[in-house]
């Protein structure tokens, strides 16, 4: 009997195969990157997550979230649901430089990389 294979699992796999290839590439611009992290779970649990990390003084960036969100009925058999996946990559920035300093100095120097190895 072959066992189940989860999403979540799938996408966790593909981000170590994506941090392995890029670390080298990112330790370049940002020495203190130890890879590309992956979380998963509800909006809220990541949220807290990403506090929590913030507080401690982990580098925790790039990340990529795949945001679940369920959505659960009660029906005639029984309770059925139906998730939502929402997949996103961040990296720290700050409020105050604008849209063409983040393109330039982030999304240029690591979401390129890391859409074109993923």
């Amino acid at each position: 009997m072959s066992q189940p294979v989860y999403i979540v699992d799938i996408f966790r796999d593909v981000v170590a195969a994506t941090s392995a290839v890029l670390l080298t590439q990112l330790q370049t611009i940002d020495p203190t990157i130890t890879g590309v992290k992956y979380e998963y779970g509800h909006r809220v649990d990541i949220n807290e997550r990403l506090i929590t990390y913030q507080g401690s003084g982990i580098n925790f960036c790039p990340m990529v979230c795949l945001f679940e969100d369920y959505k659960l009925r009660h029906g005639e058999v029984g309770y059925t649901g139906i998730t939502d996946l929402t997949l996103i990559i961040i990296y720290y920035t700050k409020a105050a430089i604008t849209r063409v300093q983040r393109e330039a100095n982030v999304f240029v120097l690591y979401f390129t990389r890391c859409i074109k190895s993923f």
